[in-house]
């Protein structure tokens, strides 16, 4: 990836924080029950932020030209599945001991998954279409070579 990439990735990844602060508020007052000390609360928004940031922030690679779909799919997956699990085993929103947990897991990689065929299919019909637009450019050119 290139540094321009790295750049708008970072960027990209501020406005993923700013975004991520509010959706953490949500889910706090949502599922939350109990009484959140003024600390426990900042880390709490604070790591949402960054979660945010880094979902967003990531998803940059996609733009990487060189990089495949799939790589692009797997590898944003894998940043953001292990930053989410990360933030939410030390925060305490998941469990191994909790079936949710694991429904979770089953959930994103659902989603990925869809992602990438959306993506695959896409990629493979503007392929297509590019090859069938060469193929006519070619015969236009053969054609004017031949009337020349």
């Amino acid at each position: 990836m290139n540094k321009e990439l790295i750049k708008k990735g970072f960027i990209v990844g501020l406005i993923g924080f700013a975004v991520g602060i509010p959706v953490g508020i949500a889910f706090m007052l949502l599922f939350s029950s109990e009484d959140w000390s003024a600390m426990r609360i900042a880390i709490h928004l604070f790591l949402s932020g960054v979660l945010g940031g880094v979902a967003l922030g990531s998803s940059v690679m996609y733009e990487a030209e060189s990089w495949s779909v799939t790589r692009c799919t797997v590898t944003h997956f894998i940043v953001t599945f292990a930053t989410y699990f990360m933030i939410g085993f030390s925060l305490g929103w998941l469990s191994l001991d909790d079936i949710s947990t694991y429904i979770m897991i089953g959930c994103m990689t659902a989603a990925y998954f869809s992602i990438w065929i959306s993506m695959y299919l896409v990629t493979k019909k503007q392929t297509k279409d590019l090859n069938e637009k060469l193929a006519q450019w070619k015969q236009t050119k053969e054609t004017e070579k031949e009337e020349f």
